[in-house]
């Protein structure tokens, strides 16, 4: 914000430009990838059946049925061999390691096929169903097997928790307000500011300037540099009118004295 106009009876403040268009469209990707993301989440969460049968003392088949909101599938396997698990080394990113997580597939006629709804870093659950089929698949005692493995609940809660965080971001873009300028009129003895959201929508009230208390610079630590505020105290406001937040600590006592001058 900066000065427009100023005369003895009249000072505006304002953008001459608008920087916020990349800051709005950054702000509504990331809300519409958490809503994307969320609703991915809530459809991508499956259930996975196995059921295995002996056909002969030496000849297991296997069926996997994967079934979610978008529907089903059934995967055939003859001549099962054995049950392994599978390792997803862990990997550097943004300097943090993460733990190896791991699956269960079960081979046969040179086929290897998952049976696990999604990979957990707990190595002795799966390992558990490793034995599990193994001995399923060398007694030729037992004659049929039947597993399940439900992610269904766990994508239906991430998915509605993405879908909320998104749902935030676009309603506080929406609801959030800035000043984007402030006329003081002492002919008319009126504050006049005019506030838009991010998303274009436009809100103007007016005051009497006798209602103004004070003009204040108030400045608070940022994540990299300090950030400074010029705020405009009403007596019939219970919050502080905002007119500028930067990191520019010179306009910010530029704008702060000269609307402070012309006040007095």
């Amino acid at each position: 914000m900066e000065i427009i106009a100023q005369t003895s009876r009249r000072l505006e403040l304002g953008y001459r430009q608008d920087n916020s268009l990349l800051g709005v469209v950054a702000l509504t990707l990331v809300g519409l990838g958490f809503l994307g993301f969320g609703v991915w989440g809530i459809f991508s969460g499956r259930q996975k059946i196995l059921k295995c049968a002996r056909i002969e003392p030496e000849l297991v088949e296997c069926q996997i049925k994967s079934s979610g909101i978008i529907g089903s599938q059934t995967t055939k396997l003859s001549g099962v061999e054995k049950a392994e698990i599978i390792t997803r080394k862990k990997t550097n990113v943004n300097n943090r390691l993460r733990k190896d997580t791991y699956g269960v597939v079960i081979l046969g006629s040179g086929q290897k096929i998952s049976i696990s709804v999604v990979s957990t870093s707990n190595r002795n659950a799966k390992q558990a169903d490793v034995r599990r089929i193994n001995s399923f698949i060398n007694n030729p005692r037992q004659f049929t097997l039947t597993m399940e493995e439900d992610g269904r609940w766990l994508g239906f809660i991430i998915g509605s928790i993405l879908i909320a965080v998104g749902s935030v971001v676009i309603y506080a873009m929406w609801q959030m307000t800035l000043i984007i300028g402030a006329v003081f009129d002492k002919t008319l003895g009126i504050l006049r500011i005019q506030k838009r959201s991010l998303y274009g929508k436009t809100e103007k009230r007016s005051w009497n300037l006798q209602e103004v208390e004070e003009i204040f610079l108030e400045r608070s630590k940022g994540k990299n540099s300090n950030m400074y505020s010029v705020n405009l105290k009403l007596h019939s406001q219970l919050k502080c009118l905002t007119l500028l937040r930067t990191e520019n600590s010179l306009a910010a006592e530029t704008i702060a004295n000269n609307v402070r001058k012309f006040l007095n």
